[in-house]
């Protein structure tokens, strides 16, 4: 008997995971083809024009292209979010390629997990991962990536939980998104979990769009992550990074001006 029947008989259906992959000036939908795809995806491209295109892959697999003008990162996840034709969706870059049976291995673990309302998997990186499956608080919730998470689409519009469009690629502070919609969904009583299973590897190294190095304005900028991942704990959480992560900035900061530059960030945060 094929997984796909396996899985319908067991009531779920193969056809309900679809990836939201962000993107950004393409001009069609045919680089969908090289990320190993064996469920439907919506591409948000985020680019000059306003259009919709429709694409078959060879394997059958169809993918929606959403272009358009606005942008950011989270609002570009939102989008996927609010349009996405699925019960399970998987974040996704354009530079991630699926590996054979991830869609099986998804689905199975959220047969094992029918209470998750959120599941965070393994990348083929040099990442260092739990080796169980466990429930996931606020502090684990800090180091999961977005291409990591998977979720159930409509217990986050129940939630009403949505990225910040002012964090993420091309927002005033430029990372953080994914682990500031985790602790948002913790705060709203969400369930989620983590399994140590391999779904996806990276594809290629890019250069970020956003990471210039360890200076002032990197550390501001993680202050106002700290600040909205937790307006009591902000300052807890930026001493300890700045006693944790010492060895980054050793030589060009003190441990005391770098904690300076994220209160600095924090206080900037709360005046938003």
């Amino acid at each position: 008997m094929s997984n796909s029947k396996l899985y319908l008989l067991r009531g779920i259906n193969l056809s309900k995971i679809v990836h939201c992959i962000a993107t950004m000036y393409r001009t069609d939908a045919s680089f969908t083809s090289q990320m190993g795809l064996t469920a439907p995806a919506l591409v948000v491209n985020q680019c000059q024009r306003e259009e919709l295109e429709l694409l078959t892959l060879p394997n059958g697999v169809p993918v929606r292209m959403l272009s358009g003008k606005e942008r950011g990162l989270s609002n570009s996840r939102n989008l996927a979010l609010e349009s996405a034709q699925g019960e399970i969706c998987l974040l996704a870059d354009d530079d991630i390629r699926y590996l054979e049976g991830y869609k099986e291995l998804v689905l199975a673990a959220y047969e094992r997990h029918p209470d998750a309302d959120i599941i965070c998997f393994k990348l083929a990186t040099d990442k260092s991962y739990a080796k169980k499956p466990s429930r996931m608080g606020y502090l684990r919730s800090m180091r999961i990536m977005s291409d990591e998470i998977s979720f159930k689409r409509q217990s986050l519009l129940e939630a009403g939980v949505r990225f910040n469009p002012l964090f993420g690629a091309g927002a005033r502070y430029p990372s953080g998104e994914e682990n500031i919609l985790l602790f948002r969904c913790l705060d709203k009583g969400l369930r989620i979990y983590y399994e140590p299973v391999t779904i996806a590897a990276l594809t290629e190294e890019r250069e970020s769009t956003w990471f210039k190095g360890y200076d002032e304005e990197f550390f501001k900028q993680k202050g106002a992550v700290f600040a909205e991942l937790s307006r009591r704990f902000a300052f807890w959480l930026a001493l300890q990074f700045a006693i944790r992560k010492r060895g980054l900035y050793k030589g060009s900061f003190s441990t005391k001006q770098v904690l300076g530059f994220m209160l600095e960030g924090i206080r900037e945060l709360r005046k938003v």
